[in-house]
């Protein structure tokens, strides 16, 4: 198992309550969402691939996790997400199911275009890629629990027309947890069984993600450079007069 760059996630091959995947590096997080009902489902299918297309989600920036205010504020906004994991693995059973799977993309969009602070009306409230993240299935029965070794940050990239991502320091992670998993963990064969689920989660990292609206102290200096330059030109042209 690819313990550096891996996130671990249990499954209960019991009563089959949560599965979670739980972020441990120093990252700072900055944003999350929540499951919202009425849509898709995330799809295990059985033969090496967990996705989620056009999730209904609520999708939101955490306060004290982005250094600025984004142009959509803080509060609630509704979103999709989309996400593809493909095993890397083959499952093994027994007392204990392990399948490692690698999450090769995701991307959470607003419903309706948002302005980005600087007139563009744009959707993209994160997305990501190359992000290396491990499933690791245990036969637990009634329980769902998940730890993970911290991600090295330069193995996840993160991206978003709202705010902006620095060089890395410390970490970056992301941290799921899919609920209401129906029927129960097994194994099919070289893999986990089928299944389908809800899906909440987070997102770190260290320096913190940076608005993209100007600084109302950036505004200004910028107005009042304009407004002393365009002064300096009418000056001039009193003068050549």
């Amino acid at each position: 198992m690819k313990l550096r760059n891996a996130l671990s996630l249990s499954i209960a091959a019991g009563i089959l309550a949560s599965l979670s995947l739980v972020p441990a590096s120093a990252a700072t997080t900055f944003a999350s969402f929540l499951f919202d009902t009425g849509g898709a489902n995330v799809v295990g299918n059985g033969a090496g691939m967990i996705t989620g297309t056009g999730i209904n989600v609520v999708f939101s920036y955490v306060p004290g996790g982005v250094a600025g205010s984004p142009s959509v504020g803080f509060g609630n906004i509704a979103a999709r997400l989309n996400f593809s994991a493909v095993a890397v693995s083959n499952a093994t059973g027994g007392t204990r199911i392990d399948q490692d799977y690698n999450v090769t993309s995701f991307s959470i969009n607003s419903v309706v275009a948002m302005n980005d602070g600087n007139g563009n009306f744009v959707t993209n409230l994160l997305s990501g890629s190359a992000i290396p993240v491990t499933f690791d299935a245990r036969n637990s029965v009634g329980s769902l629990t998940a730890s993970s070794p911290s991600v090295p940050p330069s193995t996840i990239l993160f991206n978003s027309a709202f705010v902006t991502f620095g060089l890395p320091q410390t970490g970056a992670d992301l941290g799921w947890t899919l609920t209401n998993i129906t029927p129960n963990a097994a194994l099919s064969g070289n893999n986990i069984a089928a299944f389908t689920s809800s899906i909440a989660g987070t997102f770190g990292y260290d320096p913190k993600p940076v608005s993209n609206v100007p600084e109302p102290g950036a505004v200004a200096m910028f107005a009042g450079m304009g407004l002393s330059a365009s002064l300096f030109a009418l000056r001039l042209r009193r003068r050549r007069k």
